[in-house]
């Protein structure tokens, strides 16, 4: 076999080889009673837990939290702040900074903050592994190319917000 063929079988191998991480939110919960804070805003205790059921580690990767049904616009989905302390790389979506090994799970523990305006309602929230939210010029598949691209997003919650 030529040279530049067995070089590019083993690049497509390589690259076939590479996209079997696949990110999915394993479990997404209160994790405590939310609180109205000093700025007026909803405070809501939260856990997100991520698995790679892939058969390859996944390389870092952000989350973000989604809802829909609130008082603002009940007819849209909005981005909510998730922070993980202490001192996340990304304050507004939690990340990983290591690989996530197949079979393994990393859980964030943080709380969401909404809008002053969203007292009082109760809105659906979605967690989303491998998050694109608030880049620019990513690829399609975002940080991690998986063998499932489809399966990122959690199923919705129902939160009640004092």
């Amino acid at each position: 076999m030529e040279l530049w063929k067995r070089t590019l079988a083993l690049a497509s191998a390589a690259l076939v080889a590479g996209c079997g991480a696949d990110l999915v939110v394993s479990n997404v919960q209160p994790n405590g009673a939310p609180v109205i804070n000093a700025d007026n805003a909803v405070e809501y205790p939260l856990r997100v837990v991520v698995t790679n059921q892939g058969t390859d580690p996944a390389g870092p990767f952000k989350v973000s939290t989604h809802y829909s049904g609130g008082a603002i616009d009940p007819a849209r989905t909005f981005s909510v702040g998730f922070d993980v302390p202490p001192g996340a790389p990304f304050v507004y979506y939690p990340s990983t900074t290591t690989p996530l090994a197949p079979g393994a799970s990393v859980t964030f523990d943080g709380h969401l903050v909404f809008h002053p305006a969203e007292h009082g309602v109760n809105v659906a929230l979605s967690a989303r592994a491998d998050s694109c939210a608030g880049d620019e010029m990513m690829p399609p598949y975002c940080r991690v190319e998986e063998s499932n691209e489809g399966n990122n997003a959690s199923a919705p919650i129902t939160l009640a917000l004092p």
